[in-house]
């Protein structure tokens, strides 16, 4: 599978400087006991989905 950088991402991941980071995960996740859970890629998100539905 061929990687490509899409235009205006860079801006457009700006808008979601809240959710999105690089590196040390512990100014977002203030209980470092639980797990974080991350999903990286282009499916349909059911892993995230299926974690998030049994833990509320």
């Amino acid at each position: 599978m061929r990687l490509r950088k899409k235009p205006h991402t860079d801006e457009k991941l700006q808008n979601f400087a809240d959710f999105v980071t690089v590196g040390d995960v512990q100014p977002i996740q203030k209980d470092l006991s639980k797990e974080l859970y991350v999903e990286l890629g282009t499916g349909m998100g059911d892993f995230i989905t299926q974690i998030a539905e049994r833990n509320p």
